[in-house]
C-alpha cells in the first residue's frame, strides 16, 4: 500500500525540467521482499539524474544517469526491497495482532537531460510496478499497463493470470487487477483477505471495466464490510 504524490517542475517556457515524487509506503503484506518501481514513458537517455531512491544492492544494475540498465523506457527503481525501512521482513501494519509501524516515505528527483512537455513523460501515476521477491522478471502492474523490458514473459498465463504478451496484461481470468490505483488513500483489507470483502461493489467494478460503481473505495452506505478492513 503505497500513497504518492508528483510535482512537476517547468522552466520559464512551461516546459518541464523535474519531477519529484514523494512515496509513502503504509504497509506490506504478503511476506514478500518486493522492490517498487515506475517506469515513465520516454527514452531512458532523456532522464540526466535520479536522486534519492533506496537501494540495498545486488539485484538491479544502473545507468550512471540513476535508470536502471537494459530499458528502453525509462525505469527508477524506488525501492529493491520495500520492508527497507520498517521493522522486521513480515507483515508491515496489515494485521492489528502486530504492531503499528510508522509509514516510510521515499522521496525521488527525477532531472531531465533536455525540458519536456508537461506530458512528455505520460500522466501520474505514470507506470508502477512492484518487482515480486527479488526476482527482477517478475513484474505485477496496474491492468492493461505495459511491462518493462526486463519482465519474464513465461510467467504471463500462470495461475489465475491473463496476461498475454501484446494483448491484456495483468488481469486475472476473471478481469479483476493485480493492482490497482485509486485517488485517495485507501482504507485496504486485512491481511489474507480478499478486497471483495471488504468492498461490497469491488467485483461489480472490476468486471464491468470500471464502469459500474465507480465509487466503490468510499465510506458510503452498505459499501464497506468494515470488519475486514486493517484499522490502527
Amino acid at each position: 500500500m503505497v500513497d504518492y504524490q508528483y510535482d512537476q517542475y517547468a522552466n520559464a517556457t512551461n516546459q518541464m525540467v523535474q519531477i519529484n515524487a514523494e512515496f509513502v509506503i503504509k504497509a506490506v503484506g504478503a511476506g514478500f521482499s518486493n522492490g517498487l518501481g515506475i517506469q515513465l514513458d520516454l527514452n531512458s537517455s532523456l532522464v540526466s539524474n535520479v536522486k534519492g531512491n533506496d537501494i540495498e544492492g545486488g539485484l538491479y544494475i544502473f545507468n550512471g544517469n540513476g535508470i536502471e540498465a537494459n530499458q528502453s523506457k525509462a525505469v527508477i527503481i524506488v525501492s529493491d526491497n520495500v520492508h527497507q525501512g520498517f521493522e522486521g521482513n513480515g507483515f508491515i501494519n496489515t494485521t492489528p495482532a502486530l504492531a503499528y509501524q510508522t509509514p516510510d516515505t521515499i522521496n525521488i528527483q527525477i532531472e531531465f537531460s533536455n525540458p519536456l512537455t508537461l506530458s512528455g513523460a505520460g500522466s501520474a501515476p505514470f507506470n508502477p510496478f512492484l518487482v515480486i521477491n527479488k526476482d527482477r522478471g517478475r513484474e505485477v502492474h496496474m491492468p492493461s499497463y505495459l511491462p518493462t523490458d526486463l519482465v519474464d514473459p513465461s510467467f504471463f498465463g500462470e495461475a489465475n493470470d491473463n496476461s498475454t504478451v501484446g494483448g491484456v496484461y495483468y488481469k486475472s481470468k476473471t478481469g479483476l487487477p493485480w493492482a490497482m490505483n485509486l485517488p485517495v488513500s485507501f482504507d485496504y483489507p486485512l491481511e489474507k483477505t480478499d478486497v471483495r470483502n471488504g468492498y461490497n461493489h469491488f467485483n461489480s467494478w472490476a468486471q464491468s471495466g470500471g464502469f459500474t460503481y465507480m465509487d466503490w473505495y468510499t465510506s458510503k452506505l452498505n459499501y464497506r464490510t468494515s470488519a475486514h478492513l486493517y484499522t490502527r
